[in-house]
């Protein structure tokens, strides 16, 4: 997060926010994949498992830290839907 203008963490704190609709501050995959259709992206229920679990295996739910981590990675071009 060293790397990010404090304008885009809170971006990206809102959008955690906004899917985290336990409010445990973690997103589960079911949340995970609410944001990933949102912004056109498209991956099969094993492939959101993977984005969760991928920082750590242990746990399968994804928080904040890990979020930021995850949306800041590059994409692949076959990830977007047209």
């Amino acid at each position: 997060m060293e790397s990010l203008r404090q304008e885009e963490v809170g971006q990206l704190r809102a959008i955690f926010d906004a899917f985290d609709h336990d409010s445990d501050g973690l997103l589960d995959k079911d949340e995970v994949s609410a944001i990933l259709v949102r912004f056109g992206l498209v991956l099969t229920e094993a492939e959101v498992l993977d984005v969760v679990t991928e920082l750590n295996p242990m746990v399968r739910k994804l928080p904040f830290e890990d979020f930021v981590a995850v949306a800041c990675r590059p994409m692949k071009e076959d990830d977007i839907q047209a």
